[in-house]
């Protein structure tokens, strides 16, 4: 709605104020309706759905919010202090989060504990948000584990600054960033034998670290092979992708909730593919699981370049 081009500026804002209102009555009278509905003998295991059909177990948290926290701590970091500063502050919040993970006490957590079950990222979560559970695990992307997600895009300020450097040739930063990675990478696994495991789901110290020295070897392999060298026509169809990543993003996660929802002989398509199709072809199982991977990109991928063909690129 704010990004329609309405001719007249008052519509323009009082139309997303007229849309945010109705949606906040909706929600409150969704709200009231499934309440009464379990208050009259409705199961209390029935399932009304998920999101705002469930208010009481709305999910507040998640990937684009923790990428909004995240990046909004650290631009404001990098807008105000030198690459130094933000190694340091990086440092910072990976030792905090450490700290409290490993020696801090709460209610119902046995100090100190990292397993899936008990630890203090998990209680924390379960704390606050109480009724909301995301999947098999409360929250990944949960309040405490956004210390060390902070530290991650640190890091990525930290690289970028090297990469802008104007002072060194284009040879000297793919070297550079590559040695980095090497260094990075080795000192991920080093924390996570003496520290905290590598983790995603809790976001340890050394998944952020080892991550971050991957992904420096993997840009500075990039940045030599298209940029210093200017080899770059493999990389076309990573740039249909990332042309129309936004929509892509979008239409991926609108297919694998239609394969969950669409059934043939009472079963949701997706584990009727694998029963028929990609297990008798693959084997074993993880090689399966990997065909259904590639080709789910690969089918994107042809979507991708038809709109790309056309010219058709749908941004925010």
């Amino acid at each position: 709605m704010l990004l329609y081009p309405w001719r007249s500026r008052k519509l323009a804002m009082l139309v997303p104020v007229i849309v945010a209102i109705t949606f906040a009555i909706l929600y409150i009278e969704v709200f009231i309706a499934t309440k009464h509905a379990l208050l009259n003998g409705m199961p209390h295991n029935f399932n009304f759905g998920g999101g705002v059909l469930t208010p009481w177990k709305m999910r507040f948290p998640g990937v684009l919010q923790r990428i909004g926290v995240c990046y909004g701590v650290g631009a404001t970091i990098a807008l105000f202090a030198g690459w130094r500063t933000v190694l340091a502050a990086a440092v910072f919040f990976m030792t905090v989060y450490a700290a409290l993970m490993l020696a801090a006490p709460f209610d119902n957590h046995t100090t100190g504990s990292l397993t899936k079950d008990d630890n203090l990222a998990r209680r924390i979560d379960e704390r606050v948000f109480r009724d909301h559970n995301y999947r098999s695990y409360p929250d990944p992307e949960g309040l405490l584990s956004t210390l060390p997600a902070i530290g991650s895009v640190l890091l990525g300020v930290f690289v970028g600054v090297g990469l802008r450097n104007p002072s060194l040739t284009p040879n000297e930063k793919a070297a550079r960033l590559l040695a980095w990675g090497v260094i990075t990478s080795i000192l991920g696994v080093l924390l996570g034998w003496w520290l905290m495991p590598i983790n995603k789901q809790i976001w340890t110290p050394s998944f952020t670290v080892f991550t971050a020295g991957m992904a420096m070897l993997g840009l500075g392999a990039v940045y030599y092979i298209a940029d210093v060298r200017g080899r770059r026509a493999w990389a076309l169809p990573f740039t249909i992708y990332g042309m129309n990543a936004i929509l892509a993003f979008v239409l991926a996660g609108i297919a694998g909730r239609m394969l969950a929802l669409v059934t043939i002989d009472q079963t949701p398509l997706l584990p009727y593919l694998y029963r028929n199709f990609f297990i008798p072809h693959f084997t074993p199982e993880v090689n399966a699981s990997l065909a259904y991977a590639i080709m789910f990109v690969l089918a994107f991928l042809v979507i991708m370049s038809v709109l790309y063909v056309l010219r058709i690129f749908i941004k925010v």
